[in-house]
C-alpha cells in the first residue's frame, strides 16, 4: 500500500452516491463519466472509472449494509475516490493472485493504478481513499 497524506481537499465532494446493490457499480460510474465530460474518454478517466468500480465492488462484496462513494474531481489536475463502509476493518493488500482466481485483485489494481490511496478508520466503519493524478496532456 503507498502510504502517503491525502491531498486536502475540504470542499464538499463533486459526487456523494449510495452504494446500495448490484446496480450500483454502473450508475456510479456513469455519474463519474458525467462528472468527468469528455476527460473521462481519456487514459486517466478510464483508470478512474476502473479504480471506481473496484472500489464500489469490495464495498458491495466484503460488508453488509452498504456504503457510499464520494469523488472529488480537479479538472487537469487529479480526481479523488473515496468508499465509506460500516465494516471498521482494514483489509490488507493481499498477495498476488493466481491467474485462475476470480478474486482478490481489487486492491492490486488499486495500488497499480492510483497515485496515492490509503485507508483509514472512522467512527462508524472505514474508508478507502485514492488519487489519480492527470498529467498536463491528458
Amino acid at each position: 500500500m503507498r502510504t502517503a497524506h491525502p491531498t486536502s481537499l475540504r470542499s464538499a465532494p463533486d459526487l456523494h452516491l449510495r452504494i446500495d446493490d448490484q446496480r450500483t457499480p454502473a450508475s456510479i460510474r456513469r455519474a463519474l463519466r458525467d462528472l468527468m465530460g469528455p476527460a473521462a474518454a481519456t487514459v486517466p478517466g478510464q483508470s478512474a472509472q476502473l479504480v471506481c468500480s473496484e472500489l464500489v465492488n469490495n464495498v458491495l462484496g466484503h460488508t453488509t449494509g452498504g456504503g457510499w462513494l464520494s469523488a472529488w474531481w480537479v479538472p487537469d489536475r487529479m480526481i479523488r475516490l473515496e468508499a465509506f463502509d460500516n465494516d471498521p476493518s482494514i483489509p490488507t493488500l493481499p498477495s498476488v493472485p493466481e491467474v485462475t482466481q476470480l478474486h482478490g485483485r481489487g486492491l492490486h489494481i488499486v495500488d497499480t493504478i492510483a497515485a496515492r490511496w490509503g485507508m483509514h478508520r472512522l467512527a462508524d466503519g472505514k474508508a478507502v481513499w485514492c488519487e489519480i493524478d492527470w498529467p498536463p496532456s491528458a
